[in-house]
C-alpha cells in the first residue's frame, strides 16, 4: 500500500495535494446535477468575511493541523480523535452562543466519550 504521508513532507503541501485532487475529482459532478450560483450575496462584507473565516480558519487551517497530526500519530488514531469534535462543538455552543445543555447532548456526549475510551485502550 502506498502512503501519501512521509515525514518529510510538510502538512501545507499535504494539504494542497489533497485539496487539489478534491477539486479534480468533485468538478465533474458539476454536470450531472442542477446546480444554478447566486453570487450576489457574497458582495456582503459579513457574508465575505463569514466565508473567509470558514475557509483560512475553519478549513485551511484545521486541515493543516489534521494532517500534521497523521504525521506524528497516525491516521488511524488521529481518526479517533476527529470522533470529539461534536463534544468540543457541544462546550464551545454554552461558552460563546449561551446555549444549554439538554439531557440528549448530555447522552450523546457519554457514547462518544466512550467510544473514543474504548477506541483508545486497544
Amino acid at each position: 500500500m502506498t502512503n501519501i504521508f512521509k515525514p518529510q513532507q510538510e502538512s501545507l503541501i499535504l494539504t494542497r495535494k489533497m485539496v487539489f485532487y478534491g477539486i479534480i475529482f468533485i468538478t465533474p459532478t458539476l454536470f450531472f446535477e442542477n446546480i444554478s450560483f447566486n453570487l450576489a450575496p457574497l458582495l456582503e462584507p459579513k457574508i465575505f468575511l463569514n466565508l473567509l473565516f470558514v475557509a483560512f480558519f475553519a478549513s485551511a487551517f484545521c486541515f493543516i493541523l489534521w494532517n500534521k497530526a497523521i504525521i506524528l500519530i497516525g491516521s488511524i488514531r488521529t481518526n479517533i480523535y476527529v470522533y470529539l469534535t461534536p463534544v468540543i462543538t457541544l462546550f464551545a455552543s454554552v461558552i460563546f452562543l449561551d446555549e444549554s445543555i439538554q439531557s440528549l447532548a448530555i447522552a450523546g456526549m457519554i457514547l462518544v466519550l466512550s467510544g473514543v475510551f474504548v477506541a483508545t485502550r486497544r
